[in-house]
């Protein structure tokens, strides 16, 4: 069943208008009435032997991800950021109103088949990277449908941690999370831009700049400050250094999905066939956002594997490999016009080509 705001609002209304009636919302394979249980901030409604895809919940998913670019989350404006559709929204006074005076029913019911084909549209367009997602971390179509990045992310280490016999760490408590809550540090960095219109320029962006730091300075918890690398070459300009001698679970982890992403991308380039391609980019896609979205999971203060120290390692190795971009571009006659996070702008003067 597909849904947009199933959740929180189609479900719960209709099972409620049921109970009015003094008759069951008896949808489910076994007779029974959709289970409304509470998930964070939002409701997740679960259908005995139905799979129940929210779009509403994927769109939420996406914005994080940066696959959509919305600050609105209403059927007209994902339809809109989409596939560049304007879809007519009409407002709930209107509807009661045409449903009362039965004029302009055409209306309503046009708005509806749009409502129910945009929803269903969302919904099999990313399917199947939701699916390569939930493989991945070994959850349902339900549970990865509702799951923030660092759900995905910690599903996939507690999954692998039980397959190589280490013991994971327990969630932190209300207490420890209010005192993660306190503390903070510098993000990446960013280069205010020259005003004005350029040409001639080239962009110098960082392929996975966060999980390849991770990667090649064997970011981990475990790893940190250890006592025989002090003077070691993994030390962060801020000052926290990480094992050399033994390898992280973290960086070990994202090795092994950047690995696979690699090898799928190969076959991508190869396959024909355009529905295994849809499945092989699908797969590669799930993994480079999971490989994203470790670093923000370090950071995160309900994180079993939380290490404020190692995140702030990773931004601060962001920066100095963008300033040193900078400054090695500056050095070489190029003008930087900008520069952000995983990337700088670079303006090629007149003398100077893109092979420079």
């Amino acid at each position: 069943m597909i849904t947009y705001n199933g959740d929180s609002f189609d479900l719960p209304y209709v099972k409620e208008r049921a109970g009015k009636f003094h008759t069951r919302f008896n949808i489910g394979l076994d007779g029974s009435e959709p289970v409304i249980r509470r998930k964070g901030l939002y409701n997740a409604t679960k259908i005995k032997g139905i799979q129940h895809f929210d779009a509403y919940q994927l769109v939420r998913i996406l914005a994080r991800f940066g696959i959509i670019n919305s600050i609105k989350y209403d059927l007209e404006t994902v339809v809109n950021s989409l596939y560049e559709i304007k879809k007519e929204k009409i407002q709930a006074k209107e509807i009661t109103e045409i449903w009362e005076t039965g004029k302009d029913f055409e209306k309503l019911l046009k708005y509806n088949y749009e409502d129910s084909l945009y929803t269903f549209k969302i919904a099999i367009d990313f399917l199947p990277l939701m699916v390569e997602l939930g493989k991945i971390t070994k959850q349902t179509l339900f549970e990865v449908n509702r799951s923030s990045a660092s759900d995905m992310v910690e599903k996939l280490l507690i999954n692998k941690s039980f397959k190589e016999g280490i013991l994971f760490p327990n969630k932190p408590n209300e207490e420890e999370i209010k005192k993660r809550m306190i503390k903070s540090f510098k993000g990446g960095f960013v280069r205010e831009p020259i005003a004005g219109l350029h040409e001639n320029l080239a962009v110098l962006d960082f392929r996975s700049l966060h999980p390849s730091i991770m990667i090649s300075h064997n970011v981990s918890p475990e790893t940190l400050n250890c006592e025989c690398c002090k003077n070691g070459k993994h030390v962060s300009p801020e000052g926290d250094w990480f094992c050399e001698n033994k390898k992280g679970f973290l960086p070990s982890v994202q090795q092994e999905l950047l690995e696979k992403r690699t090898e799928l991308k190969k076959q991508l380039k190869q396959e024909s066939n355009e529905l295994k391609k849809t499945v092989l980019n699908s797969r590669q896609h799930a993994l480079k956002i999971l490989l994203n979205s470790f670093y923000g999971y370090l950071g995160y203060e309900r994180s079993r594997w939380y290490s404020f120290e190692s995140a702030k390692a990773v931004t601060a190795w962001s920066r100095y490999y963008i300033k040193e971009i900078a400054r090695k571009a500056e050095e070489n006659g190029f003008i930087v016009i900008g520069g952000d996070t995983d990337s700088a702008f670079i303006k090629i003067p007149e003398g100077k080509t893109k092979k420079d």
